[in-house]
Protein backbone atom coordinates (compact mmCIF):
# COMPACT_ATOMS: atom_id res chain seq x y z
CA UNK A 1 0.00 0.00 0.00
CA UNK A 2 0.98 3.09 -0.79
CA UNK A 3 0.43 6.23 1.56
CA UNK A 4 0.12 9.99 1.32
CA UNK A 5 2.84 11.80 4.02
CA UNK A 6 2.40 14.80 6.11
CA UNK A 7 5.70 16.36 7.80
CA UNK A 8 5.33 19.26 10.39
CA UNK A 9 8.11 21.61 10.21
CA UNK A 10 6.69 24.79 10.82
CA UNK A 11 7.57 25.48 14.76
CA UNK A 12 10.20 27.94 15.47
CA UNK A 13 12.18 25.64 17.60
CA UNK A 14 12.81 27.67 20.49
CA UNK A 15 14.35 25.55 22.83
CA UNK A 16 16.47 24.12 20.20
CA UNK A 17 17.86 27.29 19.16
CA UNK A 18 17.93 26.63 15.32
CA UNK A 19 15.58 25.04 12.80
CA UNK A 20 15.04 21.03 13.06
CA UNK A 21 14.44 20.99 10.16
CA UNK A 22 17.88 21.46 8.67
CA UNK A 23 19.54 20.02 11.59
CA UNK A 24 22.34 17.82 10.44
CA UNK A 25 22.69 14.19 12.16
CA UNK A 26 25.74 12.24 10.56
CA UNK A 27 26.20 14.65 7.90
CA UNK A 28 22.08 14.81 6.76
CA UNK A 29 19.53 17.10 7.80
CA UNK A 30 16.15 16.04 9.24
CA UNK A 31 14.12 16.36 6.39
CA UNK A 32 16.18 14.70 4.82
CA UNK A 33 16.59 11.87 7.19
CA UNK A 34 12.72 12.17 6.27
CA UNK A 35 12.38 11.80 2.99
CA UNK A 36 15.08 9.01 2.81
CA UNK A 37 12.78 6.65 4.22
CA UNK A 38 9.65 8.00 3.74
CA UNK A 39 9.45 8.41 -0.08
CA UNK A 40 9.65 4.85 -1.22
CA UNK A 41 6.35 4.64 0.62
CA UNK A 42 4.19 7.78 -0.23
CA UNK A 43 2.48 8.83 -3.28
CA UNK A 44 2.65 12.64 -2.17
CA UNK A 45 4.64 13.90 0.47
CA UNK A 46 3.64 17.72 2.03
CA UNK A 47 5.97 19.45 4.18
CA UNK A 48 4.47 22.10 5.99
CA UNK A 49 6.45 25.28 7.06
CA UNK A 50 6.22 28.56 8.36
CA UNK A 51 9.29 31.48 8.36
CA UNK A 52 11.74 28.09 7.36
CA UNK A 53 10.12 27.97 4.25
CA UNK A 54 12.62 28.98 1.92
CA UNK A 55 15.61 27.85 3.90
CA UNK A 56 13.88 24.50 3.49
CA UNK A 57 13.08 24.82 0.05
CA UNK A 58 16.73 25.48 -0.73
CA UNK A 59 17.95 22.15 1.36
CA UNK A 60 14.96 19.43 -0.36
CA UNK A 61 15.57 21.11 -4.01
CA UNK A 62 16.73 17.65 -5.37
CA UNK A 63 13.76 16.15 -4.61
CA UNK A 64 11.14 17.54 -6.97
CA UNK A 65 8.32 15.41 -6.30
CA UNK A 66 7.91 16.80 -2.78
CA UNK A 67 5.40 19.80 -2.35
CA UNK A 68 6.25 21.99 0.43
CA UNK A 69 3.62 24.68 1.65
CA UNK A 70 3.33 27.87 4.30
CA UNK A 71 1.26 27.78 6.88
CA UNK A 72 0.42 31.11 7.42
CA UNK A 73 -1.62 30.73 10.39
CA UNK A 74 1.68 28.78 11.73
CA UNK A 75 1.31 31.41 14.78
CA UNK A 76 -1.62 29.72 16.10
CA UNK A 77 0.32 26.90 16.72
CA UNK A 78 0.72 22.81 15.76
CA UNK A 79 -2.70 22.32 14.54
CA UNK A 80 -2.70 24.71 12.45
CA UNK A 81 -0.15 22.98 10.35
CA UNK A 82 -1.85 19.78 11.12
CA UNK A 83 -4.68 21.37 9.27
CA UNK A 84 -2.49 23.04 6.20
CA UNK A 85 -1.19 19.77 5.53
CA UNK A 86 -3.99 17.60 5.37
CA UNK A 87 -5.40 20.46 2.84
CA UNK A 88 -2.61 19.35 0.29
CA UNK A 89 -2.97 15.74 0.23
CA UNK A 90 -4.97 13.30 -2.08
CA UNK A 91 -7.88 12.26 -0.09
CA UNK A 92 -7.42 8.71 -1.23
CA UNK A 93 -5.04 7.32 0.76
CA UNK A 94 -4.29 6.97 3.84
CA UNK A 95 -1.99 10.21 5.54
CA UNK A 96 1.21 9.43 7.63
CA UNK A 97 1.40 12.69 9.70
CA UNK A 98 5.06 13.02 10.99
CA UNK A 99 6.85 15.37 13.21
CA UNK A 100 10.49 16.62 11.85
CA UNK A 101 11.95 16.61 15.39
CA UNK A 102 11.78 12.27 15.12
CA UNK A 103 14.37 11.77 12.53
CA UNK A 104 15.19 8.33 14.53
CA UNK A 105 12.03 6.59 13.32
CA UNK A 106 13.42 3.89 11.56
CA UNK A 107 11.46 2.99 7.92
CA UNK A 108 10.15 -0.61 9.89
CA UNK A 109 7.87 1.33 11.52
CA UNK A 110 6.27 2.98 9.13
CA UNK A 111 6.16 -0.47 6.88
CA UNK A 112 4.62 -1.87 9.99
CA UNK A 113 2.17 0.71 10.19
CA UNK A 114 1.24 0.69 6.73
CA UNK A 115 1.47 -3.27 6.19
CA UNK A 116 -1.14 -2.73 9.45
CA UNK A 117 -3.37 -1.09 8.36
CA UNK A 118 -7.14 -2.32 7.17
CA UNK A 119 -9.75 -0.44 6.06
CA UNK A 120 -11.95 -0.33 8.89
CA UNK A 121 -8.66 1.28 10.89
CA UNK A 122 -9.95 5.00 11.36
CA UNK A 123 -6.07 6.07 13.25
CA UNK A 124 -3.04 3.72 14.20
CA UNK A 125 0.06 4.48 15.64
CA UNK A 126 2.84 2.63 16.52
CA UNK A 127 3.54 2.02 20.35
CA UNK A 128 6.51 0.54 22.36
CA UNK A 129 6.36 -1.44 25.75
CA UNK A 130 7.78 1.03 28.48
CA UNK A 131 8.29 -0.20 31.96
CA UNK A 132 5.86 -3.10 30.82
CA UNK A 133 3.12 -0.78 29.70
CA UNK A 134 2.34 -0.25 25.94
CA UNK A 135 2.69 3.28 25.59
CA UNK A 136 1.49 5.32 22.27
CA UNK A 137 3.73 6.71 20.24
CA UNK A 138 3.88 8.74 16.28
CA UNK A 139 3.60 8.91 13.37
CA UNK A 140 -0.12 8.83 13.15
CA UNK A 141 -1.81 7.00 10.13
CA UNK A 142 -5.07 8.30 8.97
CA UNK A 143 -7.96 7.08 7.46
CA UNK A 144 -8.83 9.40 4.51
CA UNK A 145 -12.41 9.46 5.75
CA UNK A 146 -10.76 12.24 8.26
CA UNK A 147 -9.38 14.60 5.96
CA UNK A 148 -12.68 16.70 6.22
CA UNK A 149 -12.89 16.53 9.55
CA UNK A 150 -9.63 17.91 10.56
CA UNK A 151 -9.73 20.51 8.17
CA UNK A 152 -13.11 21.49 9.64
CA UNK A 153 -11.76 22.09 13.28
CA UNK A 154 -11.53 25.25 14.59
CA UNK A 155 -7.91 26.37 14.72
CA UNK A 156 -7.64 26.21 18.28
CA UNK A 157 -8.38 22.52 18.35
CA UNK A 158 -5.53 20.33 19.31
CA UNK A 159 -4.56 16.90 17.47
CA UNK A 160 -5.46 15.20 20.50
CA UNK A 161 -8.83 16.43 20.13
CA UNK A 162 -9.22 14.12 16.66
CA UNK A 163 -7.20 11.16 18.41
CA UNK A 164 -9.52 11.36 21.44
CA UNK A 165 -13.01 11.44 19.21
CA UNK A 166 -11.35 8.31 16.60
CA UNK A 167 -10.93 4.48 17.09
CA UNK A 168 -7.46 3.87 17.83
CA UNK A 169 -5.39 1.11 17.05
CA UNK A 170 -2.21 0.64 18.43
CA UNK A 171 -0.05 -1.39 16.56
CA UNK A 172 3.41 -2.88 18.92
CA UNK A 173 6.72 -1.62 17.85
CA UNK A 174 10.05 -2.31 19.09
CA UNK A 175 11.85 1.38 17.79
CA UNK A 176 11.74 3.34 20.69
CA UNK A 177 12.53 6.71 18.92
CA UNK A 178 8.65 6.70 18.38
CA UNK A 179 8.49 8.28 21.92
CA UNK A 180 11.32 10.51 21.12
CA UNK A 181 11.41 13.79 19.79
CA UNK A 182 14.91 16.39 19.57
CA UNK A 183 13.55 19.30 21.36
CA UNK A 184 17.32 20.56 23.21
CA UNK A 185 20.93 20.69 21.58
Amino acid sequence: MIIDTIILAAGKSRRMGFDKALMEIDGEACIEMHLRKLLPMSEKVVIVLSNNLDAVREAIAGYPSVKTVYNAQHEMGMFSSVQEGFRHVSGARPVLLQMVDQPGVSSDVYRTLIESWTDSDRIIQPGVVVDGELCAGHPLLFHPDLIETIIGLQRDAILRDVVEREKVRIVQVTDINVMQNLNTP
